[in-house]
């Protein structure tokens, strides 16, 4: 008999948070249970590898829903990573051809508020009228 091997932990995470989120989907206001996954794998994990990991989830190009949605849960925690870690991740998001992705860069932005995060999101040039619409209030709402 054939010993099958464990997947890495990234591997593991992934398929979790991705059976996760097809069972219920992010909402505003509402704890979603991939949130307590991220949580427990910091806690097994080196922090900066859990970074990593995230960095690699939220800019999955080949899966932009799954990537949007892991930033939207990621952006709930504050703080996450360092000032740097933050400004390359909503950067990624803000780059990205998704329409989900970046707004999930800018609700992160707006979560996180680092004075960084607004120099980015003054860069940002949206063609979607109702997200430019959102990345100017939240511009603003970082000023004070």
């Amino acid at each position: 008999m054939q010993e099958t091997s464990k997947p890495p932990p990234k591997t593991l995470l992934r398929n979790k948070l991705e059976f996760l989120f097809d069972e219920l989907p992010v909402t505003d206001c509402m704890v979603h249970p991939t949130e307590t996954e991220i949580c427990k794998s910091f806690i097994s994990n080196d922090s900066s590898r859990m970074l990593n990991w995230l960095t690699d989830f939220v800019s999955d190009s080949t899966k932009p829903i799954f990537a949007a949605s892991v930033f939207r849960c990621v952006s709930r925690f504050n703080p996450i990573g360092n000032s740097e870690w933050r400004a390359k991740v909503v950067a990624t998001a803000l780059g990205s051809k998704y329409l989900e992705t970046r707004e999930a860069g800018v609700r992160a932005a707006e979560s996180w508020a680092d004075s960084e995060l607004r120099t980015l999101l003054m860069k940002h040039n949206e063609q979607v009228e109702w997200l430019r619409d959102y990345v100017d209030d939240v511009i603003d709402d970082l000023v004070s």
